[in-house]
């Protein structure tokens, strides 16, 4: 088994060099080969790989398609070394998946969905506020996180003067983080004000960045 564990060590060093972190598919080969080692095989066979990629229960086909694609890509590398190394055939797993069995949220659910998302912490006190309105808004009006954003703006909303800033000039930026009168101005906007801003539209990506300090 030292041969095909030099040759994994190869292997991994060699998608890494290229430009592949390759994280899940050096820790699932390192398994594989302890299966080999079980079974007391020094080679690859389609039998095993097709043995081993089906071992776990209670997930879905996807996940042993994934695992046989694995030990494919590094068997069809081996193989140009080591003659006795079987490449399990492509299609002997499909790899449909099946969508997870919709879950419509009670109001207590929700509720604490909201609850615990107003104990998000960050530095602009905006984390906590903007997943509140998110969770509120998606429970709402039912539109799924993706077409939320993609959706065209269905009104506008105009901002009081008192809240609205003056861009910095390139002199006095420096003086400054960019965002800081940004994050004043959210920190000084009630909730239901921030609201109706998501409502409008696609949220921007400087309110994206501010929400995830």
């Amino acid at each position: 088994m030292s041969a095909i564990r030099d040759a994994l060590t190869q292997y991994v060093a060699l998608r890494r060099a290229l430009g592949t972190k390759l994280q899940e598919p050096a820790r699932t080969l390192e398994q594989f080969l302890d299966f080999l080692e079980r079974e007391g095989s020094e080679f690859i066979t389609s039998e095993l790989a097709l043995r081993w990629a089906v071992e776990p229960r209670n997930v879905q086909r996807a996940t042993w398609a994934r695992r046989l694609s694995m030990v494919r890509q590094f068997a069809a590398w081996l193989s140009t070394m080591d003659s006795r190394t079987e490449v399990p055939p492509h299609r002997l797993l499909t790899a449909r998946r099946r969508r997870n069995q919709p879950h419509i949220f009670t109001e207590q659910e929700i509720g604490r969905l909201m609850a615990e998302a107003g104990r998000l912490a960050s530095p602009s006190g905006l984390r906590s506020l903007t997943y509140t309105t998110l969770i509120g808004l998606l429970a709402a009006t039912g539109l799924r996180p993706r077409r939320r954003w993609r959706s065209t703006p269905p009104m506008s909303i105009s901002i009081p003067a008192s809240w609205r800033f003056a861009k910095p000039s390139s002199a006095s930026r420096a003086s400054y983080p960019s965002r800081t009168p940004r994050v004043r101005l959210f920190r000084t906007m009630p909730s239901s004000v921030i609201f109706s801003a998501l409502a409008a539209g696609p949220m921007p990506s400087w309110f994206r960045n501010a929400a995830r300090d």
